[in-house]
């Protein structure tokens, strides 16, 4: 019954049909963390339920992020992601060894490209499915917090500790703007 604990929403994503995935820590139990079924999150942690438990000892989700089209599920643990596949639950594969703990996902609209953010300031992309690493951006040398692809395009957007915003072509792995905010 999670109708009498909290839960941390520690990710949140969505979509392009408006389903949400949502990870969680359960404030009763140390590093157990909730995977909520694409439906209306909010209404059914309340009410308890459509929760589907992920459970890793020791384990607490840095990122996720949810498929375009809602077929895979993507969630980090230090330098390891994990991706499901959301018809079956079943955890389809596991990417281990990323260059830098993963901060941020993202992935494409068409499914193929993962971008992972992570606190070296490097941007991973991996092809997705079978997580072969296509290439590295440098993004500074601070976590990379935020990570978003452009809708049919192969821009991607991403944000870090850094206080710079930068847009990348993928492709070709070059800075497109480039926003920095700085107090010094």
């Amino acid at each position: 019954d999670a109708g009498d604990v909290s839960l941390i929403l520690l990710s949140k994503s969505v979509d392009e049909n408006g389903n949400e995935l949502g990870f969680y820590n359960h404030s009763r139990f140390d590093f157990e963390t909730l995977l909520q079924d694409p439906n209306n999150i909010e209404e059914n942690i309340k009410n308890g339920k459509n929760l589907k438990k992920i459970f890793k000892p020791g384990v607490v989700y840095r990122a996720s992020s949810l498929s375009a089209s809602g077929k895979y599920a993507f969630a980090s643990f230090a330098s390891t992601v994990y991706v499901w596949d959301t018809s079956t639950w079943e955890n389809v594969y596991i990417w281990e060894r990323i260059d830098g703990d993963v901060y941020s996902i993202a992935i494409n609209e068409t499914e193929k490209i993962a971008a992972l953010g992570g606190k070296n300031g490097k941007i991973n992309i991996y092809s997705v499915p079978d997580g072969k690493k296509i290439k590295t951006l440098q993004a500074g040398n601070e976590i990379v917090s935020s990570l978003d692809f452009a809708v049919n395009s192969d821009l991607l957007i991403s944000g870090g500790y850094d206080k710079t915003a930068r847009v990348w072509n993928v492709s070709n792995g070059t800075i497109v703007k480039e926003f920095s905010r700085h107090n010094d």
